[in-house]
């Protein structure tokens, strides 16, 4: 009965989302402009994604680093609280991720696949639909995105990788997987444009501001290695039991899946672009590859941890699509992955 539901909820958003957009094929062509009404379909796009994380509600991830436990998430009640600000959030990134892409020129032409690659990889796992740490980080990259891409126009250098560096430093402090974040930035960087040494040691000014400001609470509440404490959780590497069962396995099959099709058709993407455009591409590229790395720190294979790497393959899944010149082929692609994904939601309820 609880499948037959959700199935018949998730036919009622559905249906409301294909019939605004009259046609099945019609709809990734819609998300291919900048239409109000494409605006208007990315959160109902969102919500049917969504709503297995109202049905079936998860507690907020609790495991996370010093400034997210000091939040105090997991206590946040009642239990509508965590999907709700989940769905929110990431429509507005959504949202700001198309923006973005489309100030910098990052994709072809304006659309909003972008943030439609981003919804629909943030909800490969039941566990992407609560709140986890990886959520605040994700905002946080927006900041590094628009720093980074900033310094391209030689506007405020200096300030901009500062700022990417402080906001690097942060989010290790949200979450201490993101010790590698730094490194792949100061990697991808360059791609963009040449990065001068005073520039790197900038960054890395930025980088260690939280922890020094960290460090001396720490001193003044008598805790002189509380700071090498928040970085526990990586000392304890481990590999969970049911890290080869099928449904765990299933949101790390969606991501392969995505970055295998991006890989496919990055040579079309590339194709008839300045060669500045293409560098912004593999700069996102370069940024995903390199936060794999996170999945093997501490327990390794961290589903919540997709939800980083959601953002830099979303804007190549987005382009990816853009990319197809059939428009049914593109929809066909475009549904495999979602029936994909809402076959992961729901593989608990399907006992595998």
């Amino acid at each position: 009965m609880p499948l037959i539901f959700s199935v018949f909820v998730n036919a009622i958003v559905w249906d409301v989302v294909l019939s605004m957009g009259k046609v099945a094929p019609v709809l990734l062509q819609l998300f291919k402009s900048m239409q109000p009404l494409a605006f208007l379909l990315l959160p109902l796009y969102a919500v049917g994604l969504h709503v297995h994380g109202f049905l079936y509600p998860l507690a907020a991830e609790t495991n996370g680093g010093w400034l997210y436990d000091s939040l105090r998430v997991g206590e946040w009640s009642p239990w509508w609280i965590s999907p709700l600000v989940t769905l929110i959030c990431v429509c507005g990134v959504a949202f700001v991720l198309v923006a973005l892409c489309s100030e910098f020129r990052i994709t072809r032409r304006p659309t909003v696949l972008p943030g439609l690659g981003f919804i629909l990889l943030t909800a490969a796992s039941p566990k992407l639909l609560a709140l986890t740490p990886s959520l605040f980080v994700v905002a946080l990259l927006l900041l590094i995105i628009r720093s980074v891409f900033s310094t391209i126009r030689n506007q405020h250098v200096r300030g901009s990788m500062y700022a990417s560096g402080l906001w690097s430093g942060i989010s290790i402090l949200l979450l201490p997987h993101l010790v590698v974040l730094p490194l792949v930035l100061l990697l991808a960087i360059p791609r963009l444009r040449r990065l001068l040494s005073r520039e790197i040691l900038i960054f890395c000014v930025g980088v260690l501001v939280p922890f020094w400001l960290l460090w001396v609470y720490f001193v003044w509440c008598d805790q002189p290695m509380g700071l090498v404490d928040i970085f526990s959780p990586l000392y304890q590497f481990s590999i969970p039991s049911d890290l080869f069962e099928l449904k765990k396995l299933l949101p790390f099959g969606i991501f392969g899946a995505a970055f295998v099709f991006v890989i496919t058709m990055y040579g079309q993407m590339g194709t008839k672009r300045e060669m500045a455009e293409r560098k912004q591409l593999d700069w996102f590229l370069i940024v995903f590859v390199g936060l794999i790395g996170m999945l093997f720190l501490g327990s390794v294979g961290r589903v919540d941890l997709l939800f980083i790497l959601a953002l830099p393959l979303g804007v190549l899944l987005g382009e990816a699509f853009s990319t197809i010149k059939n428009a049914a082929m593109a929809e066909v692609v475009h549904l495999v992955f979602l029936f994909a994904v809402v076959f992961s939601q729901y593989s608990d309820l399907l006992l595998l």
